[in-house]
């Protein structure tokens, strides 16, 4: 997020509902059918459209949203894979403590005192993480995965207009091609959940 502007950052992070439809065919057994493989496919081909790899305004840091979507559809497949033992507010506790305690020996080395601006910001902040972190728990509980990862698309929309309203940077045409090809697949993959779901009623 230091290196790239929040939209394109938040685009490239569209790949994780396609790596959550992968991952629930291997971990939750969910089935996935020829078509679904084929918007995925169309889907990689919408990352590549915004990463352009070998040209001028690929920078290696893109890799890095790629690498925490891979991390993130794993931890939603896993909350899934869990939905029957665990309460959504243990899970959050869990999950908060773990990543705390992973991460705070790499916040503690470049430590400085926060002055009361930052303070609030960083109180917002973690207020806003435990109500999305909540939310989302409870709707792996509810439903399946395939089918509530293309609702994750509409972050771009939030990422695009705060992007601009705080930082003045808009995504350039390609990369919003690569993501409405991405979100394009996503939506294609959650249709066809819907209607193998309604085939096996």
């Amino acid at each position: 997020m230091r290196a790239l502007p929040l939209a394109t950052t938040t685009a490239i992070g569209f790949i994780s509902p396609l790596f959550v439809t992968i991952l629930s065919i291997f971990f939750l057994k969910e089935k996935v059918g020829l078509r679904r493989w084929a918007a995925i496919v169309v889907g990689f081909l919408g990352v590549l459209a915004i990463l352009r790899p070998g040209g001028d305004a690929f920078v290696l840091a893109m890799l890095l949203p790629i690498a925490s979507s891979l991390c993130w559809a794993s931890s939603l497949v896993i909350t899934r894979a869990m939905r029957s033992g665990e309460r959504p507010f243990a899970t959050l506790i869990w999950t908060t403590a773990v990543g705390f305690l992973a991460i705070a020996p790499l916040g503690l080395a470049v430590w400085r005192p926060p002055d009361a601006a930052q303070l609030g910001m960083i109180g917002a902040l973690a207020v806003l993480h435990v109500a999305a972190q909540l939310l989302t728990i409870r709707a792996f509980c509810l439903a399946a995965a395939t089918a509530l990862a293309p609702f994750s698309y509409v972050s771009l929309l939030w990422a695009t207009v705060i992007g601009f309203l705080a930082f003045d940077a808009l995504p350039d045409g390609l990369t919003l091609v690569g993501a409405a090809v991405l979100a394009g697949a996503g939506l294609y993959v959650w249709r066809r959940e819907q209607v193998e779901a309604r085939n096996h009623m």
